[in-house]
């Protein structure tokens, strides 16, 4: 069965393969069949976020025909500093 798996290290560059695998592989699985882990050496899978088709997972979930394996990079800002940035933005605009 036909998997992929994707990681965006940064908005310039996206890593996505498409694997033919068993049934009954894990996540974990197949990023290691993947060559995922050769072209960023410092990604930490074990440390990663993973989901499929942006619904969270962890690497032990078995992958049926056709699931997208994405791997989230983490966050630069948390969602209540980036509004709090975004607001200090609009503050200095209108001032």
């Amino acid at each position: 069965m036909k998997v992929s798996v994707v990681y965006a290290s940064s908005p310039y560059d996206q890593f996505e393969q498409v694997l033919d695998v068993a049934v009954g592989v894990s996540v974990a699985e197949v990023i290691a069949m993947s060559s995922l882990t050769k072209q960023h050496p410092d990604l930490d899978i074990a440390a990663a976020s993973i989901g499929i088709f942006s619904q969270r997972c962890d690497l032990a979930t078995v992958v049926c025909a056709g699931d997208r394996i994405e791997v989230y990079r983490p966050l630069r800002l948390t969602p209540m500093e980036a509004r709090r940035l975004r607001a200090e933005r609009q503050a200095k605009k209108h001032t």
